[in-house]
């Protein structure tokens, strides 16, 4: 997957919830993300 190096930190972790990922810890810039099961991302109460 290449990435654009104008791709916002915000924009790309947005990017990833649509595809399974959700953000699990943050300490400044730095980010943990971790996959989350699909039938979880398709339920309209966790937006």
């Amino acid at each position: 997957m290449k990435l654009s190096r104008d791709e916002s930190g915000e924009s790309l972790v947005k990017k990833l919830f649509k595809v399974g990922y959700l953000v699990t810890r943050q300490k400044g810039s730095h980010i943990r993300l971790s996959r989350i099961p699909i039938a979880e991302v398709c339920r309209p109460d966790l937006r």
